[in-house]
């Protein structure tokens, strides 16, 4: 078996497989640009169409051939009191896995104060995740020389499986500052044709918040935003601080695994009337305990803004991080 065949195989069992037994997540770095996706409550909220396409890869230094996109509409339709939004992300492990999943939210905006506003948001989502098992090495296939063995004690029949899921969520929002709470994954689907226990996704819980500084009177403005991410046994943080100024957008965050990798991720923007774009670099700060490359991923946004804001009947606008 070639030597490249073997590195994607084992990234598999060490990074997706304990994702799909343990029912979580992949793991996006950065919560900022996939708000929408976690909280439906946030549709709608930036006032504009708007889409956004992201390309992530993940330990880009190892070789695994662990990568993502997603690709999100955005917008606020008027005579529905509200926002929809809809998205696509597509999870590959080389050649051995395709995580395939969409969803369609809607949002209610409601005024219930002269400047505070609440938001609640429902998604109806599929799941399509197809493995190709017999590129999959498990750790009864490697005897201790690092050679392939045959038979493995553990049992993964490769079937494809498409499952439907949902999610709810509720935003709070006053002057300069926003809190979101969400749930997903509230069917709990299985991500395995014999829906066995360990292969039930979980819940997973998000709780967020941010506020806009504005610093001066030259259109600067920082952005301090938390979030906290519970699904099973794993806990996630995302703590950033992105700064925004004219056609310029810099943020750092800080975000961690309990138990698992951290990284420090800076990202550089630039802002144009109707486009966006960034690049985003996470460094692993757990070298040399984790034994992981030292990049834990970089991410490459491009948005495109489809109308004028200024221009609609809008309810509020919440300004979300957007790095």
């Amino acid at each position: 078996m070639a030597m490249g065949v073997k590195m994607r195989s084992v990234a598999f069992f060490f990074f997706f497989f304990p994702l799909l037994v343990a029912g979580q997540d992949t793991w996006y770095g950065a919560v900022a640009g996939v708000r929408e996706i976690y909280n439906p409550a946030y549709s709608g909220v930036s006032g504009s169409d708007r889409i956004r396409l992201s390309s992530y890869s993940f330990l880009p230094g190892g070789g695994f051939g662990l990568n993502s996109i997603v690709a999100s509409y955005d917008g606020f339709v008027s005579k529905f009191h509200g926002g929809v939004s809809g998205w696509v992300t597509s999870d590959f492990c080389g050649e051995i896995t395709n995580d395939l999943r969409a969803g369609l939210a809607y949002s209610y905006h409601m005024k219930a104060g002269d400047n505070l506003f609440f938001d609640a948001g429902l998604t109806a989502s599929v799941i399509h995740l197809g493995i190709k098992r017999s590129d999959i090495i498990f750790p009864d296939d490697i005897d201790p020389f690092g050679s392939m063995t045959t038979g493995a004690s553990e049992e993964w029949d490769g079937k494809s499986v498409t499952r439907f899921d949902a999610a709810t969520g509720l935003a709070v929002s006053g002057g300069r500052w926003h809190a979101g709470f969400s749930v997903m994954h509230l069917a709990r689907p299985y991500l395995t044709s014999s829906e066995s226990g360990g292969s039930r996704i979980d819940r997973k819980l998000t709780l967020d918040g941010a506020a806009v500084l504005p610093i001066g009177e030259h259109g600067v403005s920082l952005i301090p935003s938390l979030s906290i991410i519970k699904q099973g046994d794993w806990l996630m943080a995302d703590a950033a601080l992105s700064l925004d100024h004219e056609q310029f957008i810099t943020s750092l965050s800080f975000w961690v695994i309990k138990d698992g990798i951290s990284a420090i991720q800076p990202t550089l923007g630039w802002k144009g009337d109707a486009t966006r774009v960034s690049i985003s670099y996470a460094y692993n700060t757990g070298i040399p305990a984790n034994k992981l490359p030292s990049t834990a991923l970089v991410r490459v946004s491009l948005s495109f803004i489809l109308n004028d804001v200024e221009k609609r009947r809008v309810i509020h606008i919440i300004k979300l991080p957007e790095m």
